[in-house]
């Protein structure tokens, strides 16, 4: 194999490579040239998934991580990241079993994040385990891994686990709020929780504000109320609550919601 100089191997990661023929003439050069750093085996993974998802094959992404040096949580955390939920999680299970790698945040952020973008009742076990697994090791504090945590529940249909690490939580952003507002909203005859949920949220003692995706939320959890004319009117009422709400005016925006559940 004629070998390229190492400015010229390098580049071509840079580039959208458009076959994986094209991919291991530069992956072997890389080879050839003895680059073998983290971040160049990053790229190589990212390509590897990204040009072999039509063929549903992602060995070559696996055996670059696996060819490294020793295991590094940095190209892990890549191959959880750019591979597809199913093997994300898959690549998971089989590594945590053999304890040679110390997780971090962004390996449950990661691999929680495939469990909610592929809900199933193997994945809902499979999310399980890893919140055991969180619990153990400790990390359970990150706000973001809680929050990944409650997504991931409820994507499963498991909003009862959700509303339990919601409620375990210290320190909630406006991230948190809406993931399990949504989760609520996605679940049939939960409306009612998301819209007393964002009635919490307006009183949240630390400061979290209503976004464009809580208002989304609550007018859908508004819709699905059954009766016609009912619905209607508690449309009118949540989105006069939610137009307030956006607008930094929460207290106002409650006593619509107080008024709005007087009312009936």
């Amino acid at each position: 194999m004629l070998s390229l100089p190492r400015v010229a191997a390098t580049g071509f990661l840079h580039l959208k490579l458009l076959s994986i023929y094209q991919l291991k003439q530069t992956h072997a050069q890389l080879i050839v040239n003895g680059l073998n750093s983290p971040s160049l085996a990053a790229k190589l993974i990212k390509q590897y998934c990204t040009l072999l998802a039509q063929q549903k094959n992602y060995c070559n992404a696996r055996l670059v991580f696996e060819h490294f040096d020793k295991p590094n949580l940095f190209l892990f955390n890549t191959l959880i990241r750019c591979s597809p939920p199913k093997e994300s999680i898959l690549v998971f299970s089989r590594w945590a079993s053999r304890g040679d790698l110390v997780f971090d945040d962004f390996t449950y952020i990661f691999v929680l994040g495939a469990c909610a973008r592929s809900p199933s009742v193997p994945t809902l076990w499979a999310g399980r385990q890893i919140h055991s697994w969180i619990m153990k090791c400790g990390t359970i504090s990150n706000t973001m891994v809680q929050t990944t945590l409650i997504h991931s529940y409820a994507s499963n249909k498991d909003v009862g686990s959700a509303r339990r690490v919601f409620d375990e939580m210290v320190d909630r952003n406006n991230v948190t709020w809406n993931a399990m507002i949504t989760g609520y909203c996605s679940q049939r005859g939960s409306a009612h929780d998301a819209l007393v949920l964002f009635r919490d949220m307006l009183d949240d003692v630390y400061g979290a504000k209503p976004t464009d995706t809580t208002i989304v939320s609550v007018l859908s959890a508004a819709s699905q109320f059954g009766v016609l004319d009912q619905e209607k009117n508690i449309l009118t009422w949540t989105a006069m609550a939610a137009g307030l709400a956006i607008h930094g005016k929460g207290k106002e925006a409650i006593k619509l919601l107080d008024s709005m559940g007087a009312s009936g």
